[in-house]
């Protein structure tokens, strides 16, 4: 009789491969812990360690402000603060001067 290949979520993937990579337990105290195979462990940490970089792709490196030079932002409202303009009706002050 054929087993079954169980499917596992990507959450449960990255939980696996989180506490593999974080070091304080071996591949197989984790695989015994939740109850999968050595070899998927090791796979699924490789994964996620190739996809880290991925994850901080884009956004500027190590220059403060992402990475955008200031002078080439749009004139107007700060960057960031283009969201504040969404029409809504604010209060006029009180005092007019």
């Amino acid at each position: 009789m054929a087993v079954k290949r169980k499917p596992h979520t990507e959450a449960f993937k990255a939980q696996v491969a989180l506490a593999a990579v974080k070091g304080d337990r071996t591949v197989n105290e984790v695989a015994s812990h939740f109850g999968v195979h050595p070899a998927l462990i090791r796979g699924w940490k490789k994964q996620l360690l190739a996809g880290a970089e991925a994850a901080f792709a884009g956004r500027g490196g190590d220059r403060p402000g992402g990475g955008q030079d200031p002078r080439t932002l749009p004139a107007g409202r700060p960057h960031g603060l283009q969201a504040l303009d969404d029409g809504v009706q604010r209060p006029q002050p009180l005092l007019q001067v």
